[in-house]
């Protein structure tokens, strides 16, 4: 049976379809081209005229914002960046709505990525082994905006000493909150370099340390906006 027999039994306007389309060869065995149909003819389709309006908009634009950023492409296809367009304001809010696993994997994305989820990571959690000291340049290099900060060591392991608190106190003079966990190695004398630097601080606590009440006299005589403090088992 024709294929023209068959679709006037399935469609029934279809001789009027026929007529809207006198010059195309789409009911032939000949292949199907999009140029064969132009905008009146899209309604046909089961697409509105502001719908295809749209999708023909949409498709200049990301025609433009390749030509904005054009890119190289070896033996695949790869897609142009659009989050380019974005600012890295407008980038570091999207990742304020994500929880640390996300956030740690779009920092791997790319450097841009990187460097923007760090300048806006406020809240940080490391293992306060001995070992840390040797990477602490390098952290908060990378997590510059740091106001929350949390030392933790296990009762086995060997803690950080007075030498990384310092350090960490004059790269995160900003800081309003640090918790210390199990960090045996700390004295009287790093808590006291530490309340010099970070001046700020509004909440301190405290558990399973080795520094005494000279350390915390030095915290209460520097940091005169402290709000709250909490001691547990300290030696």
């Amino acid at each position: 049976m024709p294929l023209n027999t068959i679709l006037q039994k399935l469609i029934p306007n279809f001789t009027f379809i026929t007529t809207l389309l006198p010059q195309t060869d789409i009911f032939q065995n000949r292949e199907f081209s999009s140029s064969a149909v132009d905008d009146r003819r899209l309604p046909w389709m089961g697409l509105s005229t502001s719908a295809a309006g749209n999708s023909i908009l949409n498709r200049h634009r990301i025609e433009s914002l390749s030509s904005r950023f054009p890119f190289e492409t070896n033996e695949s296809e790869v897609s142009p960046d659009y989050t380019l367009c974005l600012s890295d304001e407008c980038l570091a809010l999207v990742f304020q709505f994500l929880n640390s696993g996300n956030r740690k994997r779009c920092a791997l994305v790319c450097r841009r990525w990187m460097i923007v989820e760090g300048q806006n990571r406020y809240c940080l959690s490391l293992h306060s082994h001995s070992d840390l000291l040797p990477s602490i340049p390098f952290i908060f290099s990378r997590f510059d905006s740091v106001t929350k900060l949390l030392l933790k060591c296990d009762r086995i392991s060997v803690s950080i000493g007075d030498e990384a608190l310092v350090k960490i106190s004059l790269r995160c003079r900003n800081l309003i909150r640090l918790k210390l966990i199990a960090c045996h190695k700390l004295t009287d004398t790093g808590m006291s370099a530490f309340a010099e630097n970070c001046k700020d601080l509004k909440i301190l606590s405290c558990g399973s340390c080795d520094f005494g009440a000279k350390g915390l006299k030095a915290v209460l005589d520097h940091c005169a906006s402290l709000e709250e403090l909490s001691l547990k088992r300290l030696r």
